[in-house]
C-alpha cells in the first residue's frame, strides 16, 4: 500500500505497521523502517517545504531516499558478518550504493525533491540503520568507521580502520 495525501495532514498506510486492528503494537513500534517512517513524517509537518513542482508542502526530508539509506546500512552491516571474498564484497557494496543514489536522485530528477531534501534523508536513514544496529542487533562494526564532529568553523571528519593481526 501506498501514502495518500488528505486535507488534514499525511495519511499513512504501510502493511503491519498501521493497520485497523495491530496485532502486536509493540513489535511494530520497534522497527527501523518505523523509526524512519515517523522521522520524516514529524519533520515534514514542522517543516512545511515546497516541493519544486508545487504539489504540496511536504518535501523535507525524502521518505523514499531515507528508507532505502536505512535498508543500505543494514544491509551493509549485516554484509560485513558474511564471510566472502573482496570482490564479492565490493560488488555487494557498489550496488547497495547504486540503489541508495540511484533512489534519491529520482526523486530530485522526478521533480518530488530538491537535492538537500535527499542528502539529509540519507543521513537520516543512515542513523536509523545505525542506532538500531548498536542498540538491538549487536552486529560488530569495528573494522572502519567514519565520524563527523561539529567544530568552531568548520569540522572535523574521523577515519578509523582496523586492521587484523
Amino acid at each position: 500500500m501506498c501514502s495518500s495525501p488528505t486535507s488534514e495532514g499525511r495519511l499513512i498506510i504501510l502493511p503491519g505497521v498501521l493497520s485497523p486492528r495491530p496485532k502486536n503494537i509493540s513489535m511494530n513500534a520497534c522497527r527501523p523502517s518505523r523509526c524512519v517512517l515517523i522521522a520524516t513524517t514529524l519533520l515534514k509537518n514542522v517543516t512545511q517545504r515546497t516541493r519544486p513542482n508545487d504539489s504540496g508542502t511536504d518535501s523535507f526530508p525524502s521518505g523514499h531516499a531515507a528508507t532505502s539509506a536505512l535498508y543500505t546500512r543494514l544491509a551493509t552491516v549485516n554484509r560485513d558478518q558474511i564471510e566472502m571474498s573482496d570482490g564479492a564484497r565490493g560488488a555487494l557494496d557498489t550496488g547497495l550504493q547504486v540503489l541508495n543514489f540511484g533512489t534519491a536522485w529520482a526523486r530530485i530528477e522526478g521533480g518530488w525533491h530538491y537535492p538537500s531534501d535527499t542528502l539529509v534523508s540519507i543521513a537520516l536513514g543512515n542513523f536509523c540503520g545505525m542506532f538500531f544496529n548498536d542498540a538491538f542487533l549487536g552486529l560488530d562494526t569495528s573494522r572502519a568507521k567514519v565520524a563527523f564532529a561539529p567544530r568552531p568553523g568548520g569540522g572535523e571528519l574521523t577515519w578509523q580502520f582496523r586492521f587484523a593481526l
